[in-house]
């Protein structure tokens, strides 16, 4: 029998919140000979682990029916207050004033309809009465131009992880405007967007309808985004968009493209999750009582989200826990005076309405200790971008770091033979648009070039191994 890997503890689950990257394996000796950087391989930091106390309070939460993802969820509807909105947008902008004095930029909240999906999908089904009416919806949009530039350029959308939101985006944004006029997003529920109550506006006693409405909520607020964003001198159904999406944003990207092929000139992927999905973690009969207690408050936690365990655990402790963070940011971000805007930046989104919008309905998609991922793409994926003629075909890439916490070897074993261009990031762990933002840029703007790719060269030998690498053992794809 394989060895089960361990489900996560809720102390890391509560640690990444904070979403700092973070490597747990060492450099391959061929990525280290690719690498022209300087910048030390960054170590895994030690998590904070709760006190007596937090744990007594997140197994509280666990076993509370507020947080239950059945019929009896009774979740805070409240979206934040403008209060909490206007410290968000305060921190978003010290954060964003580090921006490069080469480019133009703007933040816009772009309206949405309260409406906003389309005839027959999931969330039509589901939708309350109050889902229906009332004031529209608004997504946080940063729009970046090169400062003095003339030029049309074609529009690119960013599409941030879990937990994440557009300012992670602040060291990628001069090199892509080089060549794209950039618009980076909050996805609806996170961020500085609307955050209406999922659970509550879609309410559903079924697992799979549940994450057939958590995927929809995110897919279909892009599509209207898309509707009514202020592209650059065309009218918003004519742009060919480049799309790129990281982890939870690769998903959406993904099922973004499945659904509305013909809006995307490329879609890319950066470490993205549930294109293979996971099942749920397994167990041995060996397991005792404080592993089978660890999974079921991890699973707790997860219902839950963690940005609401972190409300939970209070001001004070909660933004200890997320200041401990600095350190491993500035390494990342190069700079002290951003680490510490990013924290309190990202610190504020976890306090905006927490637990009950984007984070509720990406927790429907599935969970590592229980369920599984329920809404896999790879058969899609496979006939959508695969075989020529298709909708995406020539129209996808995938790119990870060598480091990185999601499993590529599907996309190494299934697309990559299949023509899908899958690069390989030498510096990088699960965060390679800061960790090595060089070759991030250079998969989008310049398709990859001197970039290791899995098909063939160092890439497919990098491939090989990291295939053999993860061989066996439970892994998240």
């Amino acid at each position: 029998m394989v060895p089960a890997k361990p489900v996560p503890g809720a102390a890391w689950m509560l640690a990444a919140t904070s979403f700092v990257p973070r490597s747990t394996t060492a450099v391959h000796p061929l990525a280290r000979s690719l690498s022209s950087s300087t910048t030390p391989t960054p170590t895994a930091a030690t998590t904070a682990t709760p006190t007596p106390t937090a744990w007594s309070r997140l197994a509280r939460l666990a076993r509370s029916p507020r947080i239950s993802v059945t019929c009896n969820s009774t979740n805070r509807a409240a979206l934040a207050s403008k209060k909490d909105l206007h410290s968000y947008q305060h921190a978003e902008h010290t954060l964003l004033s580090h921006l490069p004095t080469t480019l133009d930029w703007s933040v816009t909240r772009v309206a949405i309809p309260r409406q906003f999906w389309h005839s027959g999908s999931v969330l039509d089904r589901l939708a309350t009465a109050r889902a229906r009416t009332g004031p529209e919806y608004a997504i946080n949009t940063l729009v970046v131009r090169k400062r003095g530039s003339t030029e049309e350029k074609p529009p690119l959308v960013l599409l941030h992880g879990w937990a994440g939101a557009l300012g992670m985006w602040i060291n990628n944004l001069e090199a892509l405007a080089e060549h794209h006029t950039v618009y980076a997003l909050d996805h609806l529920g996170w961020g500085g967007s609307s955050r209406p109550a999922f659970a509550q506006l879609f309410p559903t006693c079924d697992p799979d309808d549940a994450a057939l409405a958590g995927r929809a909520y995110f897919v279909e607020a892009l599509h209207a985004w898309r509707t009514h964003a202020p592209f650059d001198n065309v009218a918003p159904e004519d742009p060919p968009l480049v799309m790129i999406g990281h982890s939870m944003g690769g998903y959406i990207a993904a099922s973004y493209a499945l659904a509305h092929p013909e809006t995307l000139a490329r879609t890319i992927l950066l470490s993205p999750i549930g294109l293979q999905g996971f099942p749920a973690a397994p167990t041995n009969e060996t397991d005792g009582v404080r592993a089978r207690v660890t999974r079921a408050v991890v699973q707790g936690v997860w219902a839950s989200t963690p940005q609401r365990v972190l409300s939970v655990l209070g001001e004070t402790r909660s933004r200890a826990l997320m200041s401990r963070a600095r350190g491993r940011v500035a390494r990342f971000y190069g700079d002290d005076r951003i680490a510490h805007d990013m924290v309190e930046y990202l610190w504020r989104g976890v306090r905006r309405a927490p637990g009950i919008a984007g984070e509720r309905a990406f927790a429907a998609l599935g969970s590592p200790a229980i369920a599984g991922w329920r809404l896999a793409l790879h058969d899609q994926l496979l006939a959508a971008a695969t075989v020529p003629g298709a909708p995406m075909y020539g129209k996808l890439a995938v790119a990870y770091g060598l480091r990185d916490w999601i499993d590529p070897s599907y996309a190494i074993r299934e697309l990559a033979p299949r023509g899908v261009p899958v690069y390989l990031l030498p510096n990088a762990g699960h965060h390679g648009y800061v960790e090595d933002a060089e070759r991030f840029a250079r998969v989008v703007v310049a398709r990859g070039a001197q970039v290791p790719e899995a098909r063939s060269g160092v890439g497919k030998e990098l491939a090989d191994d990291l295939v053999r690498e993860r061989q066996g053992g439970w892994s998240v794809a």
